[in-house]
């Protein structure tokens, strides 16, 4: 028999596997199955096997009396196993003499040309069989054997059985320990395959004369001996095996299915393999397979549950990296972090758990233990380029001198330098960048990318000026037209980032190349108009153009886009057809792009059919974008013209659909969309139909449709049900669900959204009772997404019913089989364990998004949040993050605002008490106004409200489905208003208790500032946009008025107005930057007799304030920058949470002031 569990299939080996993340998926498990899964590619296997047995057996019967003395069984512990790799892999080199090293690296040559050829016969002849048949019998499996089965053996092993172990492509000897008279050995060692996947293999060899030949190996990862699984084989009858064999067939199956995009069927072999009967001795190796399938299948729960199967994961050291794969995978870094340290512990160490451990220790800011694990793995593997990336990235200043010496151990150190510079030097250590520079200079003096290492270095330093004369150096000295583009490209950004755009332009040695770099002529027709130049640099840097290259075809484009702008569409239309007669070939999508939406913009539908692209084209873009315009124009005329022309147009139907639509026909409009979905042939086309097939149903109320064109039960109940959350729609929830109930079985997604109905009523055992009383089974059907819901959900419902110990239990079982801690924070906030909570946030590591969404959830935020545990808050700070008030009302006027802080006061007395005091808040330096009048900050002990008022356009106009009003009266609002007022109550959430509450407040006090020149309203997070009227204003009265509203005005996500004079220096203002360094190291010499502050940003919407912190710690940030930790001196006039005292984290780019105290005198600086 082959080596079943370890043998590669050379075909599916390259697998696309994801590389850099220290993880092993699926494509090394199954590159290990692969010689007892298919004997065609690798060579006869277990079948071959037993059907030679019949035959064998009849011979052996005859000689019984010639059995052969058994040696004794040679056993491994795990601790003397463990003994053993840790000094093989271990060591910092071979401890061998250099002649026999050179033999033995010579026989590995010939061990990866034969797996790189695939050659079966070639691998075989570096076997000596007899030896392997020695193992064979010292493995403790074979009670008994004669001469004639021993010989027999021999040569089937040696001739059928044996098959190469993996498709290598190169390899590091670890070590060599030589054994007896020096002529058996034990070798440790690394191979590489062609994806650089790293497997970490013992050999045992045998020299006769010059030459070694070897007789056992065992990968690692799978932690059994060759000779060992021979042996097992050859104690079970073909049913029993078979069963294996299969379930291995299957798993390689399954990998083949997901890679043709079938998950469902690649899902239902795995679930065939895991009903398998494996062979008692190899069910380790195939959980441990089964473990890498799922995790490929995105299966993490799977993969779980088959590594826990694994009975000595000290021996099948796989199903430890499985582990520590999935929950890193969760994002529990610590629990990941101990599972990747028995994983190393298991064997021995190497390159492979190094790139594991490296990038959990980054996860967890461990940032010393990653650089060594790096050190380790590039001093074994030099031309990584992803951890010597890594590496440099995550280097200091005191580090920097390490790197360049890791570079110089690299095959092509200059290379490896100046491919470094570029990354380190927008996202690591200054310093590390300098040493790289440096390194490449001296390497290549006059080299162009020598001279591009000195401007990327000048760049990062903010010295922009300097950088464009390193770049103009290497655009002189390159003589790689494939380099030129990226030379000028930098040259021409520097100078713009100096303010020297229209300079960089005339001194370019290809101004038409510059010039489209400038204007920004990427040619994405996704980003028409993606010059960053300011509108006065770029006109002038027009004019300047068109006195030398008048008919380049990007000037008159960028005209064209100038003139769009001035709703000058004459003068507009006629620059794009200039660009299109002069473009080249590649350039015309895009020319012909503008002019086309120019045209249909403009009302001109029918030319844009007929004049820019050929009809063939031009008509399925008219038809996709119509589909989201309310005004047809000359649609209806176009239909007909392609109708006459081009009968067969699969589009024709989905046109037809949407003139019925647009004239009320939602009926009809669906009956024409679905004849073209099930007409249609091409599947991008019937993509198209299958969703608007679903808008015109749920339109025309005929939601048996939307299940017709839906590929499951399940995803029809998804798209309706996520319907029904939109605010406008006219379907409900819980009509949804019951009406799927009746016609269709219920699965776990209906569970699902049926619980979190339940939930919203508080009606808790009805929740309970649809879960049922196998709620993991349900979690396990779900999404990552639902499962995360539904869990919460069911949770918090049993411990609402007192049901703790059943709470808590599901609570423990969701952290560990889903990586959900959010109902375990729960259990233990709410019994007021501080440590078991620290743990549970130490797991977060560098993703301080869930720390900062653990303070903000309902449930556990408030506990959190109370002094009790300051403590907790104090070791992990929530990120000074300002809360998205979910509260507010927008008030569009025909006019400026006049609003003062006595109106607003006298306004405010009924809403909010006669003790109501008005402030009036400054914008902090710095920050623009955008035609902001005034913002004031209404409070009294019933509540605060934040208001802001401006005398410019808080919305602009758009003819795009969702954003244009389909009111007419509404889309005159829109156009008309020319100030505005923005109330909210800055301290709500959109799950808090008391924002009925608070709505209530800031939508009386809006009815008291609405008058005759409010046009219009709207109604935050609903997006809900309400024409003015008396009936606006008694229901903003009622008790609760948005319940009332819900019926009034549109839906509309309205794209804010942006002010064409609000550019300011930018807040990551480089100088600033750099001054940070002066805080950093006096912060890092600091006594303790200083003071160190900072002065952060903290903005939302038209809310802005500066807060002070005292800073206690600061560390760099993952990528680049820093973090700095300490305590408010004072607290948040707009947000609440933000309290004087409270501890929080803030990111520099944050930092808009700072300060430290040096002796009488005190040092600082500010952005602006």
């Amino acid at each position: 028999m082959p080596d079943t569990t370890f043998l590669p299939d050379p075909d599916f080996d390259d697998a696309p596997r994801k590389q850099g993340d220290g993880f092993k998926t699926v494509a090394i498990a199954l590159s290990i199955v692969g010689g007892i899964l298919m004997m065609t590619c690798c060579g006869v296997g277990a079948v071959v096997y037993f059907t030679m047995r019949e035959q064998f057996q009849q011979f052996q019967q005859a000689i019984l009396d010639n059995k052969i003395v058994m040696p004794p069984a040679e056993y491994e512990s795990i601790e003397q196993r463990r003994a053993d790799l840790k000094a093989g892999f271990g060591a910092d080199q071979p401890q061998v003499d250099p002649a026999t090293l050179a033999g033995v690296t010579s026989f590995f040559e010939r061990v990866v040309q034969a797996t790189r050829d695939s050659d079966e016969v070639k691998f075989r002849a570096l076997v000596d069989g007899r030896r392997f048949m020695d193992e064979v019998k010292k493995r403790g499996v074979l009670k008994e054997l004669t001469e004639f089965s021993e010989s027999y053996l021999i040569s089937d092993f040696q001739n059928r059985w044996i098959s190469i172990p993996g498709s290598w492509t190169r390899f590091h000897i670890a070590n060599v320990k030589l054994a007896g008279n020096g002529n058996d050995a034990v070798v440790y060692v690394y191979f590489w395959d062609e994806t650089q996947w790293i497997f970490e293999v013992r050999f045992w060899i045998t020299r006769t004369g010059i030459d070694w030949r070897a007789y056992d190996w065992e990968v690692l990862e799978y932690g059994i001996r060759v000779s060992l699984e021979a042996a097992v084989y050859t104690q079970y009858g073909e049913h029993e095996a078979a069963e294996h064999l299969k379930a291995l067939g299957e798993l390689h199956e399954a990998y083949e299915l997901f890679n043709k995009g079938d998950a469902k069927a690649a899902v239902g072999k795995m679930n065939q393999a895991e009903k398998r009967v494996p062979i008692p001795e190899l069910a380790d190796n195939l959980a441990v397979q089964s473990a890498y399938t799922w995790r490929s299948l995105g299966k993490p729960r799977s993969a779980l549950a088959a590594a826990r199967r694994v009975r000595v994961p000290g021996i099948a050291a796989g199903a430890l990296h499985a582990q520590a794969s999935v929950y890193r995978e969760y994002g529990l870094y610590r629990r990941a972090l101990e599972f990747a340290l028995k994983y190393e512990e298991a064997v021995g160490g190497g390159p492979g758990s190094d790139d594991l451990l490296a990038a959990l220790n980054d996860s967890l800011d461990n940032r010393q233990s990653a650089f060594e694990c790096r050190t380790r793995l590039l001093r074994i593997d030099p031309d990584n380029a992803g951890a010597l990336t890594s590496l440099a990235l995550a280097a200091d200043e005191s580090q920097r001198q390490i790197v360049i010496e890791l570079v110089q151990r690299t095959s092509q150190p200059a290379d490896r330098a100046a491919g470094l510079v570029t990354s380190v030097a927008s996202g690591g250590d200054l310093a590390v960048a300098r040493a790289l520079v440096e390194f490449l200079v001296q390497a290549e003096p006059d080299s162009a990318r020598a001279a591009l290492a000195q401007g990327r270095m000048a760049s990062a330093e903010g010295e922009f000026e300097r950088a464009a004369g390193f770049y103009r150096t290497a655009l002189e000295r390159n003589h790689d037209d494939e380099s030129r583009e990226e030379y000028l490209s930098a040259y021409l950004d520097a100078m713009t980032a100096a303010g020297k755009a229209r300079e960089a332009y005339e001194q370019s040695p290809d101004q038409k190349a510059a010039f489209r770099h400038l204007v920004g002529g990427t040619g994405d027709d996704d980003d028409r108009d993606d010059s960053n130049l300011p509108p006065e640099t770029l006109r002038a840097l027009c004019d300047a153009h068109r006195a030398s290259h008048a008919n380049d075809p990007w000037l008159h484009y960028q005209d064209g886009l100038n003139f769009e702008r001035e709703s000058n569409t004459e003068a507009a239309e006629r620059e794009f057809r200039a660009a299109i007669e002069h473009g080249e070939e590649a350039e015309l999508p895009l020319f012909r792009g503008a002019l086309f939406s120019l045209l249909d913009q403009a009302g001109r539908t029918l030319d844009a059919y007929t004049g820019v692209f050929p009809a063939d084209e031009s008509f399925p873009r008219l038809v996709q974008i119509h589909r989201w315009k309310h005004v047809a124009g000359d649609l209806e005329e176009v239909c007909r013209r392609h109708r006459e022309t081009h009968p067969g147009d699969p589009w024709l139907d989905s046109c037809a659909a949407i003139l019925q639509q647009k004239a009320g026909n939602s009926h009809e409009a669906l009956r024409l969309a679905r004849h073209g979905y099930e007409a249609a042939a091409d599947d991008s086309i019937k993509l198209q139909y299958r969703w608007q097939v679903v808008d015109l149903a749920i339109e025309a109320g005929d939601l048996e449709a939307v299940y017709q064109v839906a590929e499951t039960a399940d995803e029809a109940l998804r798209i309706l049900t996520r319907h029904a959350q939109n605010p406008d729609s006219k379907l409900t929830m819980q009509s949804i669900l019951d009406q799927h109930r009746k016609t269709r079985p219920i699965t776990s997604l209906w569970k699902a959204l049926q619980a979190q109905e339940q939930w919203k009523l508080r009606d808790f055992q009805g929740v309970v009772n649809t879960v049922g009383p196998n709620p993991e089974q349900v979690l396990r059907d779900l999404s990552d997404w639902d499962a995360g819901d539904l869990a919460n959900v069911e949770f918090q419902s049993l411990w609402q019913l007192g049901l703790a110990d059943s709470a808590r239990r599901l609570a423990e079982t969701v952290y560990d089989d889903w990586g959900k801690a959010r109902s375990l924070l729960y259990v233990h906030a709410r019994g007021r364990n501080l440590p078991a909570v620290e743990r549970l946030l130490s797991e977060f590591g560098n993703d301080t998004w869930k720390v900062s969404a653990t303070y903000n959830e309902p449930e556990v935020g408030a506990i959190l949040r109370s002094a009790e545990f300051l403590p907790v808050r104090r070791l992990f700070p929530p990120p000074a993050a300002v809360p998205s008030s979910a509260v507010g009302v927008v008030l569009l006027l025909d006019g400026p605002a006049n609003v003062t802080a006595e109106s607003l006061q006298a306004a405010a007395r009924i809403v909010l008490g006669d003790d109501v005091a008005v402030e009036q808040l400054a914008a902090p330096p710095g920050v623009a106004d955008s035609g902001i009048a005034g913002r004031w900050l209404l409070a009294s002990d019933r509540g605060r409200i934040a208001i802001a008022a401006g005398t410019n356009r808080y919305f602009v106009e758009s003819d795009v489905r969702g954003v244009r009003p389909q009111s007419e009266s509404l889309s005159g609002a829109i156009a008309r208003h020319n100030g505005w007022i923005s109330l909210c109550d800055p301290g709500s959430k959109v799950d808090a208790e008391n924002n009925r509450a608070a709505s209530s407040q800031v939508d009386r006090l809006a009815a008291r500032l609405r008058d005759d020149h409010c046009l219009a309203i709207q109604l935050l997070p609903e997006y809900r946009l309400i024409e003015n009227s008396p009936e606006l204003a008694a229901k903003l009265e009622s008790d609760d008025p948005r319940h009332e509203l819900s019926e009034l005005g549109e839906v509309l996500w309205l794209e804010r107005g942006k002010d064409p004079q609000s550019r300011t220096q930018r807040p990551e203002d480089l100088s600033f930057r750099r001054s940070l360094a002066t805080f950093d190291r006096a912060f890092e010499s600091r006594t303790e007799e200083q003071s160190f502050e900072l002065g952060i940003l903290l903005s939302h919407e038209d809310l802005s304030e500066v807060l002070k912190l005292q800073v206690t710690s600061a560390s760099r940030a993952p990528y680049r920058g820093r973090t700095y930790r300490g305590t408010l001196v004072a607290g948040s006039k707009l947000w609440p949470e933000l309290a004087a005292g409270e501890p929080v984290s803030v990111s520099e780019y944050q930092i808009v002031e700072w300060s430290y105290t040096k002796g009488d005198q005190v040092e600082r600086a500010t952005r602006w």
